[in-house]
């Protein structure tokens, strides 16, 4: 049994929404209830106080003769009462099972003195922006919201300094040792409950919130004319009372435990709140790209659903809750050494409420995630962003950067693997037989292109794929440039015409063949320079090479490309790949920035533009031949030829419009499955959000707590590039995490 008792000073509105939630969501048999009139002198009170002595003749009512102040009407009750007492302000609406859950609290250790639930306004208990007054909730979302901290709670309860006087359940054995308010010291209210707390605490016992409940409180409105007044001496009192409160108050709030709390909180509360929208997991490599952009503008195009993103990088994952609006909310977690993957990967789903997952790479953390996959009840579709699934080094290209033309002999590819600098030491047998099963239990195996679908196929006949485009969600806002455009480079009195190559270039995509345009252009003295929009995988930032030839501009937004394309005069653009794209993202901006490409022969590229006749194609660039493209490049440059130029881009513009058309038979969203329910979620205090990405730094001096500068860290980053395809280099690369490898390039770009 409980007594619950409601100290009253006027407010008659905020006294019957706060007891019509009492008896709504109340088990009658847990609690008897105490109402004590403090001398109101709004005769409404007595009025709304005789309605429900009638109503509810259990209740009891009692009055002050005159105004004794919140402390002394408290210990009064304190006297009244024999139970352990639960103080509610007349302020509060409590939500289902809200005693319950206190009960529980209280009941899980016998030292714990004092529990108070979360609100949405008790400064160390408020959720969902913490120390901070947020709105009241309506019914309907404060019962959500109760819903969803019952299904956070793990019975941990986090220790506080304090408990918070709005709605405290209080142990009668603690009040019995500590005594009641100080009276004396804190007259008629404010600071009382955190004197008694602290008193509690020197006595070892404990104040805990309980996580499991939530309990609106509207305001002080009793207060309201004299609660400034009020803080401002009785926290003085309270600071010579308890030396080093206010230090002890500040230290909670900078190591704030309840974090993880309100953390789970917000994001279950999000999954509730949109219970008909199925939830999508997208998993991802960490790696920028047209994969990391396809799964985002399927977040952003895909209302219907519910979508979080997972960067599964080796044992340390984070997952984006896109499901809680504006902004993104983060959280990072770490698997356990002794940890099932199945059970750390279903302990997320159950979390989010994950209904169904969409793989788009697994290649940053695969070993965890074909266990997990292999053994979840949720369905799971694939999308082929690459021949990652067929080849260990990924873009099918051998040791040397040349296409192997898909070869898909096993001793072949073994050879090729065992010989390779960049792929792992693997048994290509075993590792095509591990990912054939998981493409095998996956609802749709989805390729972006006829050549992506074609060439998996070779590898795993019996895997039925689907070719479903991606879709380009790209505006042209008339930006020119992320960098000062004083730094894009005019056309000099001996250069009159560009070749512009566009995106984010390695070996896959032509780098060598870029840096070799670059110098023949010099070394044959041609009035033609190569701009690379974009950075290179030796270059990121903006740079001028080979006397005005080589033009690197350094990364962009994809809505600027078309003022990019028209700032730097481009004639003709070029993508002198080696190895095969599966989708180009780059090649649908091009023609709709109104440019026709000139593509080599290999991968998805090519497919896409002769099926509109958008550009041209060219035998893939040798770099002993590299003089064949730069003429062929020029001669599709001449006057003649402006013409054609345009109308090949509308036709390419055109398949762009048809792709986006046939990308809406793309629904990765399902339906509400509802297997996650029998998952065990995972603990929130394994949850921690994470901020912005944290720039790479490096210690430097340890003992004078020195840090490089960031200028130092980027010459030494940079340098380091062009060792990367060294033996050494490679070496390296292998043993770097996938984690360090993103934060890496995020600080290089």
């Amino acid at each position: 049994m409980i007594d619950i008792v409601v100290p009253i000073y006027n407010a008659p509105d905020d006294l019957r929404a706060c007891l019509e939630s009492v008896f709504a969501h109340t088990d009658e048999s847990a609690y008897r209830l105490t109402l004590i009139d403090d001398g109101s002198p709004d005769v409404r009170v007595k009025g709304f106080l005789a309605e429900i002595a009638a109503k509810a003749p259990r209740v009891r009512i009692l009055f002050n003769e005159k105004n004794l102040g919140f402390t002394a009407t408290v210990n009064r009750a304190f006297r009244e009462t024999t139970h352990d007492v639960l103080l509610l302000n007349s302020d509060t609406i409590v939500t289902p099972g809200w005693l319950s859950a206190m009960q529980v609290c209280l009941g899980s250790a016998a030292n714990i003195a004092t529990v108070t639930p979360f609100s949405n306004n008790a400064e160390i208990a408020s959720v969902p922006v913490w120390l901070h007054a947020n709105p009241v909730l309506s019914p309907a979302e404060a019962a959500t919201m109760a819903q969803a901290c019952a299904d956070i709670s793990d019975l941990n309860w986090p220790d506080l300094p304090t408990g918070v006087g709005f709605c405290m359940l209080m142990r009668r054995a603690a009040i019995a040792a500590i005594g009641e308010f100080d009276e004396q010291t804190f007259g008629r209210g404010y600071g009382e409950e955190n004197d008694w707390c602290q008193r509690a605490l020197k006595a070892n016992w404990r104040n805990v919130l309980c996580t499991s409940a939530y309990v609106m409180h509207t305001g002080s409105q009793s207060f309201s004319d004299t609660k400034q007044a009020l803080v401002a001496t009785n926290i003085g009192k309270l600071n010579a009372k308890h030396p080093g409160y206010d230090l002890d108050i500040q230290r909670f709030i900078a190591r704030d435990p309840i974090a993880p709390y309100r953390n789970a909180l917000r994001a279950r509360f999000a999954t509730l709140s949109q219970r008909e929208k199925p939830g999508v997991l997208h998993i991802l490599h960490g790696k920028d790209g047209g994969l990391e952009r396809h799964a985002r503008d399927l977040v952003q195009q895909q209302t219907d659903a519910r979508h979080y993103v997972l960067l599964a990088l080796g044992e340390r994952w984070t997952i984006e809750d896109h499901a809680a609006g504006a902004p993104m909310q983060s959280f990072q977690i770490e698997h356990r050494q002794d940890e099932l993957w199945k059970d750390f990967f279903d302990g997320i789903c159950a979390r989010f409420g994950i209904d169904t997952i969409h793989v788009h790479h697994i290649s940053a953390c695969r070993d965890g995630l074909l266990l997990a996959l292999a053994q979840t009840a949720l369905p799971y579709r694939v999308t082929l962003h690459d021949f990652y699934y067929a080849c260990p080094a990924v873009h099918l290209l051998k040791g040397d950067d040349t296409y192997c033309n898909a070869e898909t002999n096993p001793e072949t590819c073994q050879r090729c693997i065992n010989n390779h600098p960049h792929a792992p030491r693997v048994n290509v047998g075993t590792w095509r037989e591990s990912n054939a099963a998981l493409l095998a239990k996956a609802a749709q195996v989805i390729a972006p292109s006829g050549f992506t679908a074609r060439t998996t196929q070779a590898y795993f006949k019996n895997i039925a794929i689907t070719t479903i485009p991606h879709a380009t969600h790209t505006k042209n806002t008339g930006q020119t440039a992320l960098i000062p455009a004083a730094q894009m480079s005019p056309l000099s009195g001996n250069i009159s015409q560009t070749l512009t190559v566009v995106g984010a270039v390695g070996p896959l995509k032509g780098a060598r063949n870029v840096e070799a345009i670059g110098r023949r252009l010099r070394e044959r003295k041609l009035p033609v320079r190569i701009v690379l929009i974009g950075y290179l995988d030796r270059q990121f930032h903006h740079s001028v090479r080979e006397d005005g030839h080589f033009v690197v501009h350094g990364r962009y937004a994809p809505e600027s490309l078309p003022g990019l394309l028209k700032a730097y005069n481009t004639s003709l653009v070029l993508f002198p790949a080696v190895g095969p794209e599966t989708y180009g993202y780059t090649l649908s901006e091009v023609w709709q920035a109104g440019y026709a490409p000139l593509v080599a022969d290999v991968g998805t590229l090519p497919e896409r533009v002769l099926a509109c006749d958008g550009g041209w194609v060219a035998d893939v660039p040798q770099l002993n031949e590299i003089d064949c493209w730069i003429d062929l490049a020029l001669a599709r440059c001449a006057p003649a030829e402006i013409y054609q130029h345009k109308q090949k881009a509308a036709q390419g513009a055109k398949l762009v419009e048809q792709e986006i058309a046939a990308s809406d038979r793309l629904n990765t969203t399902g339906g509400a499955t509802l297997v996650w329910k029998t998952f065990v979620p995972l603990a929130p205090e394994r949850w921690l959000e994470a901020g912005a990405a944290p720039a790479l730094r490096e210690a430097g001096d340890t003992k004078a707590g020195r840090q490089l500068p960031r200028r130092t860290l980027l010459f030494l980053a940079r340098n380091a590039l062009a060792y990367r395809h060294s033996r050494l280099g490679r070496f390296v690369e292998r043993r770097v995490s996938p984690e360090f490898k993103r934060k890496l390039r995020s600080f290089l770009t």
